[in-house]
């Protein structure tokens, strides 16, 4: 069986599940044993999250724990963590973390059977090093999203993830706007998020207990992260706009959300089980992604749009620039992209789902699977082994 690592920024059993977790389980499934990296953890992890701290501590001084089929997870502990606080945000910092764990990371590959593999495939920079205790056949980097425009990493983050793209084999961006933004280093492939199409197609759907008392009423979800990008003042104006509509939200807030609680039209979830997420996308009339937009936003590729869509359910989306690049070619699609607050808001008035409506998002959804995409990773995979590249 071959091997591969994926060094990511996220747990495998994370709340999302983004395109670097359905690249592996889609691998793991193709005659590859994987060996899951989460984000390398360290003391300082301690103070803003106890429980998953320790959850991670213990990962870190066992064995690699098995988590799917062919897929197992590791964390590692480092004493010198790269975070934004000087001086840990140097360059050497970000190059020699890893160097500085609470065991041997090149002993560890080598006795879990990983120190020789065929496939590194790095998504986070920070493990932009890795290759100093694995040796590999291929190095894939994907970048899924446009870390120069995040606040909180490390002021020579970006140092690294130059590096990156330039001792990797194959590098992808997920977004347009990233096509030329490194061009002049290394040219990128162009490989869009997906959804996981068959995850949300069921033989029958669970009525969740939250939708019962508004069975008649329109109901529109979001679902995904609440972070600085998350648009409360166009959410709010809908809301008030839309007393009728009852407004689901599903995710971890990052931010606070105290702005809507008082509204009777509001329900907040908090965190869903993904396997739980397509019900209350089925039983929802519209899906909604109300993002800022700003230069971060310029370069994201929303799961949730694929998502919302393989339950046949039609999207409000603010004037996402990928979102546009998505739907260039295609006519008739009922995601409709708002320019301004208040088109956002009669959008939620005026859309009715239908079966047409469903049908055809349905087969877009199908269309842009992640089954679909790991056919030109394994294509991308197989010339660069073959030399074509």
């Amino acid at each position: 069986m071959k091997k591969a690592i994926f060094a990511s920024a996220h747990a495998y059993d994370s709340p999302f599940k983004l395109g670097d977790h359905h690249y592996a389980k889609l691998l793991s499934q193709k005659g590859y044993e994987i060996l899951w990296l989460d984000m390398p953890t360290s003391y300082i992890y301690y103070f803003k999250d106890k429980e998953n701290y320790y959850k991670d501590y213990d990962l870190s001084k066992s064995s690699p724990r098995k988590v799917d089929d062919n897929i197992y997870e590791y964390c590692p502990y480092t004493y010198l963590p790269y975070i934004r606080i000087k001086p840990l945000d140097s360059i050497f910092v970000g190059k020699n973390s890893l160097q500085l764990c609470n065991r041997n990371l090149k002993k560890f590959f080598d006795r879990a059977g990983y120190g020789e593999c065929d496939l590194l495939w790095i998504s986070n920079p920070k493990y932009t090093y890795l290759d100093k205790f694995v040796q590999s056949k291929c190095i894939i980097h994907r970048m899924g999203d446009d870390f120069s425009k995040f606040d909180g990493l490390p002021s020579s983050f970006m140092d690294l993830e130059l590096r990156l793209i330039e001792k990797s084999n194959i590098y992808y961006v997920t977004a347009k706007s990233l096509m030329d933004k490194y061009s002049q280093i290394k040219k990128p492939k162009y490989l869009s998020n997906g959804c996981d199409y068959k995850h949300f197609q069921k033989n029958s759907y669970d009525f969740p207990m939250e939708y019962i008392k508004y069975e008649t009423m329109k109901k529109v979800l979001y679902v995904g992260a609440i972070d600085s990008w998350f648009d409360l003042e166009l959410l709010k104006y809908s809301v008030e706009e839309n007393e009728e509509v009852q407004f689901f939200i599903i995710g971890p807030n990052r931010i606070s959300l105290d702005v809507l609680k008082h509204y009777k039209n509001v329900h907040i979830l908090g965190k869903r089980n993904y396997k739980d997420i397509p019900n209350y996308m089925y039983y929802s009339d519209l899906g909604i992604i109300p993002f800022k937009i700003n230069d971060l936003t310029m370069s994201v590729n929303p799961i949730k749009l694929f998502e919302y869509s393989a339950c046949g359910v039609p999207t409000i989306v603010t004037d996402m620039q990928e979102v546009s690049f998505t739907l260039e070619n295609l006519r008739n699609m009922p995601i409709y992209i708002a320019k301004d607050k208040i088109e956002f808001s009669n959008y939620i008035k005026s859309i009715n789902k239908t079966d047409e409506d469903s049908r055809i998002l349905k087969q877009f959804a199908e269309e842009n699977s992640w089954d679909k995409r790991i056919e030109m990773v394994c294509s991308d995979i197989a010339s660069y082994k073959n030399g074509d590249e």
